[in-house]
């Protein structure tokens, strides 16, 4: 019937497997510091949790790396 009328073929949708128990996904957490003008990564932290003081600790590494940034 549907050749006959030039009709597309209807597509039935996919099935989804159902597991037992569904795995407990964690998430987690980046923390990236980059260098626009050279585009360069300067940090990168990854943790389930990224606190304040962990962020301050990391931004100082890189201050003591780098240096402190100059405002133009």
């Amino acid at each position: 019937m549907y050749r006959v009328l030039e009709l597309n073929l209807r597509i039935k949708p996919k099935k989804r497997l159902m597991r037992e128990t569904p795995e407990t996904r964690r998430s987690f957490r980046l923390f990236n510091v980059i260098d626009d003008f050279k585009r360069e990564g300067l940090c990168i932290d990854v943790d389930f949790s990224l606190p304040a003081l962990r962020v301050i600790r990391a931004l100082d590494q890189v201050i003591e790396w780098r240096g402190q940034p100059v405002p133009v």
